[in-house]
């Protein structure tokens, strides 16, 4: 779910690979800045696979949103990603800031 206070120009649920049935929530939004220049945001809750042995599949719904997010100029991915202790920081792609 996202609230939002801002119409958002695009709102979609995204299948992502997984065996739980997990979808992901993205909402797009265009802003026009100070400068008169156009930007989009993409905004996206998660719920990454949570099981100890699906770390693989957690691996792949991180880089997939990460391509889904990737067509706008800013993105927020948001949720419970279900990394254990730290380790799978490392699947992190160097475009997010944690």
């Amino acid at each position: 779910m996202i609230l939002s206070r801002l119409p958002p120009t695009r709102l979609s649920l995204q299948e992502v690979p997984t065996h739980l049935g997990r979808k992901a929530v993205v909402a797009e939004f265009t802003f026009k800045c100070n400068d008169g220049s156009i930007r989009t945001l993409s905004v996206t809750t998660n719920h990454f696979d949570s099981f100890d042995p699906d770390v693989e599949y957690r691996r792949q719904q991180l880089l997939h949103m990460t391509e889904l997010t990737s067509k706008t100029d800013d993105a927020l991915m948001m949720g419970d990603f279900n990394f254990d202790d730290g380790d799978e920081n490392k699947n992190i792609p160097s475009c997010w800031t944690d």
